[in-house]
């Protein structure tokens, strides 16, 4: 227990460290960002996708320690877990995730995921429960050993289990790589140890193996679950698409109400949908609609057959803003930045020109995206009318489709799960 007990004071201290450091490799950065600007425009227009070829006799795997921190890593961990269920039978899983984790047969240490954690504040009040995943993390590693440690995402914690596993000579993948060429370059110093990152951007592949990684290109695990794209031209219901975190909706959708209802003025044949994929932010959602006088058809079945029925949406940065783009849905991408300071940084500091997934990709603003801390509701209608456009808006859908036939192409999880077989586990 002691040795645990050290290594989380161990990992305290890095933190400490790394927060002295924050300022002036910040300021350091920002004085460099014209020059990450334009390399990053150049990465952007690699677009191999460089996933391993699978061995004719993988390695068989007994045991796989998985870390997950939201709900978005859980689902992407989910489709894992099963894969490497049917491909390695009486494979034991155990790790931080949630309960739909659990439901799958992993033993849960941690329901990190179920904690839903965004922004530094959150951060903050949640690091005595980061501390002690650390301790119950070295505990696991050194009492009963895995095969191998996966990471998804949720760079904050990872990157501690990453240095944990490497020290006590457990290989580790790291799934979902942290955009580290947007905000934080320094950090590749931690990430390049692991024994693969895994990239879901094509042009990361490049940016990381030229930092010492070993890293390949997936493509985006939202490309396993795409349907076909949407072709609903004549349809006149738009998509208000908040965010899947309570912080993005109190921030987002009331704006985006206020835009609707500006539009409906305007058009009154217009209509109002509200998809949403998690049922436990029902009342918070439904509390924000009762305080504007509009109709919108609130939902939380089936997701994409929702979204089969709109014309345009407005749509908070994310995965989702990549997901309604690649089913051919022209879209705002809108993310509205409470703190002077979050939206400084977004205007002066982020390495990179677009925020949306879609723009990263194509490394030009195919949608608008609409972000800062004094945008108004007049923003989003004026980005939005012109994509209702009956000329422009089959061009736009086929310049989608291109996108998403270029990038998203589907067997991501299982180019994952190849990766895994490959790399040979240690004993210790």
């Amino acid at each position: 227990m002691l040795t645990a007990s050290c290594t989380v004071l161990r990992e305290f201290l890095y933190a400490l460290v790394e927060l002295a450091c924050a300022l002036p490799r910040h300021l350091l950065s920002l004085m460099m960002r014209k020059k990450r600007l334009q390399h990053f425009s150049q990465l952007a227009k690699l677009e191999a996708l460089d996933a391993a070829q699978p061995s004719d006799s993988p390695r068989p795997i007994h045991s796989v320690f998985i870390a997950v921190g939201d709900q978005s890593g859980q689902a992407h961990a989910l489709k894992l877990i099963r894969l490497l269920k049917q491909r390695h039978p009486g494979i034991k899983i155990r790790g931080f995730g949630g309960d739909q984790m659990q439901a799958q047969g992993v033993e849960v240490l941690l329901p990190l995921a179920d904690l839903n954690i965004m922004g530094f504040v959150d951060v903050i009040a949640r690091l005595p429960l980061f501390f002690k995943a650390i301790y119950h993390f070295t505990r696991e590693i050194k009492q009963r050993p895995p095969d191998m440690v996966l990471l998804i995402d949720y760079p904050g914690l990872n990157r501690h289990l990453l240095r944990i596993s490497r020290r006590n000579k457990v290989k580790v993948v790291n799934y979902i790589v942290p955009q580290l060429w947007a905000w934080a370059p320094w950090r590749v110093r931690d990430f390049k140890h692991a024994d693969a990152l895994l990239s879901i951007l094509p042009f990361e592949t490049s940016w990381y193996n030229s930092k010492g990684a070993d890293a390949h290109f997936v493509g985006h695990p939202i490309a396993d679950e795409l349907p076909g794209i949407n072709t609903n031209h004549d349809s006149n219901i738009i998509a208000i698409l908040p965010g899947s975190r309570k912080r993005e909706i109190r921030s987002n959708l009331p704006l985006m109400l206020e835009a609707a209802i500006k539009m409906k003025r305007a058009n009154p044949m217009l209509e109002f949908i509200l998809p949403h994929s998690r049922e436990s932010l029902r009342e918070l959602i439904q509390k924000i609609l009762n305080g504007y006088d509009l109709d919108v058809e609130l939902s939380f079945d089936n997701w994409h057959a929702q979204l089969a029925k709109v014309r345009a949406a407005w749509v908070v940065s994310g995965t989702a803003s990549l997901e309604v783009a690649a089913l051919g849905i022209p879209a705002v991408i809108v993310y509205k930045i409470d703190s002077i300071f979050g939206s400084w940084i977004a205007r002066n500091a982020l390495a990179v020109p677009f925020i949306g997934g879609i723009n990263l990709l194509a490394n030009e603003e195919v949608l608008p995206e609409v972000v800062g801390r004094d945008i108004s509701a007049d923003d989003l209608c004026n980005a939005l009318l012109p994509l209702l456009d009956e000329a422009r808006y089959p061009l736009l859908q086929q310049q989608l489709q291109d996108i998403r036939d270029r990038y998203l192409l589907p067997g991501v999880s299982q180019r994952v799960v190849e990766i895994i077989e490959n790399i040979k586990p240690n004993t210790i």
